[in-house]
């Protein structure tokens, strides 16, 4: 219950940041930042026997431009992404802790539908993993 908490108050303030930067007069921006959020559903059966079949993910991206106005719907971004997530071990049920940082650089073909904006484009992510066990967790499985 406490994680769709978490979800629904994320889901309500993504809405008002939406709608703030929404009002803003359509004219040409240097910069911008946009924060973004959503879950992960991960195919791996050991995977969701730990932590579930989802996970939420907070993060910010910074789009910039980096063609001549010529080319005025290509673009790059820079994206990064964290997830933190609780879970139990199958064997103990003790808990365990998940942290993945997703850094990401990606060029794009943006298409503009007024209010609909679709691109298309490559990418690179660099990803930090890390997976905290209680200590001595493995002490006893000879």
């Amino acid at each position: 219950m406490e994680k769709m908490k978490k979800y629904l108050v994320l889901f309500f303030l993504l809405i008002f940041f939406r709608g703030a930067l929404i009002a803003q007069p359509d004219m040409e921006k240097k910069w911008a930042i946009g924060l973004l959020s959503g879950l992960y559903f991960m195919q791996d059966e050991v995977f969701q026997e730990a932590y579930g079949k989802s996970a939420l993910f907070l993060g910010a991206e910074i789009p910039f431009h980096l063609f001549p106005k010529s080319l005025k719907n290509m673009s790059g971004a820079f994206n990064f992404r964290y997830l933190n997530d609780k879970g139990k071990t199958s064997l103990t049920e003790e808990e365990i802790k998940l942290n993945l940082i997703f850094f990401s650089l990606s060029l794009r073909y943006v298409m503009n539908f007024n209010k609909f904006r679709p691109f298309l484009g490559p990418g690179i992510d660099y990803i930090l993993y890390k997976e905290k066990y209680p200590s001595g967790i493995f002490r006893n499985l000879h």
